[in-house]
């Protein structure tokens, strides 16, 4: 087995280690989007590196790692997608959920369409516009997610109005990225019901998920 093919291998098997279980299909699917994913990276900066290592691992596992956090949401908005990331990996893995990404500039929404294309992920949507300005229904989704788009309390005002009535956000922060998160939740009167800690494998990085939801009672 060859180094590349070795790094997918492992990338199957971490990802069944946190629940989700990739066929071949869902597998294929993994390995176009990173072929797109680098052919346009040379147009566009999609990511700093489309190598195999760094994409599995720092973005398609990462992304995955909410599926241990979403519980029953089926409907999920990615608020500020870039290149996917975290809404599309959810998309591939699991079919049942509808998700919508939500991007504002222009090369990479087409990107973006063009992806959901050729996967031909009939429940991904690709929405081009700035949440808030009429581009996506209020109160119509179980969950919010994105990665790095804003800082938190910022985020959870511009996402709060597109949920269900107790619908959940999901903050992805970093290693040493927590402080000050409780005062903006109670700032904004949301509440933290869940938060996990994993490491990314291969590239050793810390990854915390709060899921927060709105309420008057901070855990």
């Amino acid at each position: 087995m060859g180094r590349e093919e070795a790094e997918w291998d492992r990338f199957r098997r971490e990802a069944q280690a946190l629940g989700v279980a990739l066929d071949d299909l869902s597998l294929g699917r993994f390995r176009r989007y990173l072929e797109e994913l680098r052919e346009w990276n040379e147009k566009i900066r999609l990511v700093g590196s489309a190598d195999t290592r760094s994409v599995l691992w720092l973005h398609f596992y990462d992304s995955l790692t909410l599926l241990t956090v979403i519980g029953d949401a089926r409907r999920i908005l990615d608020v500020g997608s870039g290149a996917g990331f975290p809404g599309l990996p959810l998309g591939i893995a699991r079919g049942d959920l509808e998700v919508c990404l939500v991007e504002a500039r222009r090369k990479r929404a087409n990107f973006l369409r063009h992806v959901v294309r050729i996967l031909g992920l009939e429940r991904v949507s690709v929405v081009e516009g700035r949440i808030g300005e009429g581009c996506v229904l209020e109160g119509e989704w179980d969950l919010a997610v994105a990665r790095g788009v804003a800082p938190a309390g910022k985020w959870l005002r511009w996402v709060e109005p597109f949920l269900r009535d107790r619908g959940k956000a999901v903050l992805m922060l970093g290693e040493g990225e927590e402080a000050g998160i409780g005062e903006a939740l109670r700032d904004s009167n949301w509440s933290l019901v869940e938060r996990r800690t994993l490491e990314l494998p291969v590239v050793g990085k810390g990854r915390r998920l709060l899921v927060v939801r709105r309420g008057d009672c901070f855990t």
